[in-house]
């Protein structure tokens, strides 16, 4: 998807407290680095405050074996445990 591509959602009659950025895309089989993962939540972290945010996959991961899904989560887990730690080390 290219940086100019905008995608808006109406929820019509929410009340929205947390949202959840897609930080990889489960259809392709490459896993993407930590470091690729962190730089995608930074930038939802931009326009948001970090505590609304639930990092997830961009979708269902059917599409993904058992080896693949764990190798990207664990690397989610892993990129979202980063950024917890340096913000709470920017915060003290």
């Amino acid at each position: 998807m290219a940086d100019s591509t905008r995608i808006h959602t109406h929820m019509c009659y929410s009340e929205c407290n947390d949202i959840g950025p897609g930080v990889y895309d489960i259809r392709s089989p490459r896993t993407p680095l930590v470091a690729e993962m962190v730089k995608r939540i930074e930038k939802a972290v931009e326009p948001l405050p970090k505590e609304c945010i639930w990092v997830n996959p961009d979708g269902g991961l059917k599409t993904r074996n058992r080896e693949e899904t764990r190798a990207a989560l664990a690397r989610m887990v892993a990129a979202t445990q980063e950024l917890r730690k340096a913000y709470a080390e920017a915060k003290a």
